[in-house]
């Protein structure tokens, strides 16, 4: 970032304010491409890398289809793709995934047998969930009566984009699903800012499951590159996935907030809030013994409402990676990551190294 890069503009959201960091340094010599936390081949059985390559092949044949016609798309066929990988019977193959998985070791995370199972767990929570999930409930509109709000074409546009992002993400988790498109993603290509906020910022509703519309609303400042290449994009697709997900799903009431600002010397924070029931509060404060950065820690943060609490692991684990931290302990002491809530809010911030500008006359 440049040294008169502008300050983060200040959050308006009732954070106290020595809260987020002003200024956080990259540790690392090379920059992280995305990589280090997947699911090799030898270690799912036959069955679930049976049904992994179906939902990958799937998802892949909807971006295609509609990029090879996409002045005339041909919506019957890819509404036909996209729903033959999101029905019940099939989404339910996809969840029996994650119960075949043994129950780690003794509960420390210390054995080689719980940090494999864990990183296991990590990968089905993201392949199960993120864009996926979003794909799901908008295919249930498009066969059903339409939301509203929600035109036919939007609906559409938006499971081919999920198709596509969530393909991009599960090579990222799985990198033997398609060992040459992965090679792709990890050329030098850096992606501007809107290869993630793009579909949040055209997104005025998000639909959820149990009924409603959530309304999102992004503010950013930064207006720098994001990342080296589409791998970097989705780990860092992973983890904004993550946060947004749980902002949506419990979410009291609209909007759901982003905000992406910029941190010297070199990082971008991702602030995402929503607006959080006494209860969920209540749940939070004792849950975490009233430190918030014991979110992030896997061993302590599942439970609530059904989940695993492996998302926020997941979020901490990228974000070491990609500033070359030791573990999630520093990371949460000088805020690289962190949550908070109050005043009936909940946020949780990620942040992620900025993308350097290009050379002078490129």
């Amino acid at each position: 970032m440049s040294p008169t890069a502008p300050t983060p503009h200040p959050t308006t959201l009732p954070l106290p304010g020595d809260l987020l960091p002003r200024r956080l340094e990259n540790h690392r010599v090379h920059r992280y491409r995305g990589d280090g936390f997947e699911w090799a081949a030898h270690e799912i059985g036959e069955e679930g890398r049976a049904v992994l390559l179906e939902l990958y092949r799937g998802l892949e044949e909807t971006y295609r289809g509609w990029r090879e016609r996409r002045a005339d798309p041909d919506w019957p066929v890819l509404e036909a793709r996209i729903r033959r990988i999101t029905d019940r019977a099939f989404v339910a193959r996809i969840e029996a995934l994650a119960e075949r998985l043994p129950t780690a070791g003794d509960g420390t995370g210390d054995s080689l047998e719980d940090v494999r199972l864990l990183r296991a767990g990590k990968v089905l929570h993201d392949v199960r969930g993120g864009a996926f999930t979003s794909l799901v409930v908008y295919t249930r509109f498009l066969s059903g009566d339409l939301f509203p709000g929600l035109s036919r074409e939007d609906l559409r546009m938006a499971t081919v984009l999920l198709a596509r992002d969530h393909a991009k993400m599960m090579r990222n988790a799985l990198p033997w699903l398609d060992p040459p498109e992965r090679l792709r993603d990890l050329e030098e290509r850096p992606h501007a800012l809107d290869a993630v906020l793009a579909k949040w910022i055209s997104t005025e509703r998000m639909p959820v499951e149990a009924g409603g519309l959530v309304s999102v609303e992004v503010v950013s400042s930064y207006e720098g590159r994001l990342a080296s290449c589409c791998l970097e994009v989705s780990a860092l697709e992973r983890v904004v996935s993550n946060l947004l997900a749980n902002a949506v799903r419990f979410a009291a009431a609209s909007p759901v907030r982003v905000e992406v600002d910029p941190v010297e010397p070199d990082a971008v924070r991702w602030l995402v809030a929503n607006r959080a029931s006494p209860e969920d509060l209540n749940w939070l404060h004792s849950r975490c013994d009233g430190e918030p950065g014991r979110l992030f820690r896997s061993r302590v943060s599942g439970g609530r409402a059904g989940g695993q609490g492996l998302g926020l692991a997941t979020c901490a684990d990228f974000v070491c990676a990609a500033f070359g931290l030791p573990g999630v302990d520093q990371a949460v002491r000088d805020g690289y990551l962190g949550a908070w809530w109050g005043d009936g809010w909940f946020a949780a911030w990620v942040h992620w190294p900025a993308f350097p500008p290009p050379p002078e006359g490129r």
